[in-house]
């Protein structure tokens, strides 16, 4: 899908007219969530790429690796930042990601954000690891869990042999 210029005071970006839509369908609520995350992401890295994966609006590096991502749902809203680090230091200062997918957990409103210069730094640093080419979010093979759940399964039944 062609991306579109638009411009801003700060540069030129590129945006994406599914984002547009994505955002305009999203509950009202939503909207002022999501525009003022895509606004943010815009600012932090300029040459972002805006994309949809998996239904949801997605911002990548030029080379594709995902920064981040925006959704919305019926009752809250998403926002995921692809780095080892972010859901580390996004805890450090106070906020959790539990009780919803994405780095912040449920968002319903714009009060619900870290401040914008905490955003901006995690953004920046995502992009300069996206921009290594190399996987930001490690995850387990299959086998490597099946593996974890079988031996949290021997210690508890070795536990319990103890009563």
């Amino acid at each position: 899908m062609a991306t579109t210029k638009k411009k801003t005071s700060a540069a030129d970006i590129s945006t994406d007219p599914r984002i547009d839509a994505y955002i305009a369908k999203a509950a009202e609520f939503a909207q002022p969530i999501l525009n003022h995350l895509r606004a943010l992401i815009h600012r932090a890295v300029p040459d972002a790429v805006e994309t949809m994966k998996w239904s949801m609006p997605f911002f990548t590096h030029a080379n594709g690796k995902v920064i981040c991502n925006i959704s919305a749902f019926k009752a809250h809203a998403a926002f995921g930042i692809w780095n080892a680090g972010a859901v580390e230091e996004l805890t450090a200062a106070g906020f959790r990601s539990e009780g919803g997918m994405g780095s912040l957990g449920r968002i319903t409103s714009k009060k619900d954000l870290p401040a914008d210069k905490l955003l901006v730094k995690l953004l920046q640093h995502a992009a300069a690891e996206a921009g290594t080419g190399k996987a930001m979010m490690k995850r387990s093979s299959p086998k490597a869990c099946l593996c974890r759940c079988i031996e949290e399964e021997q210690e508890g039944v070795r536990d319990l042999r103890g009563f």
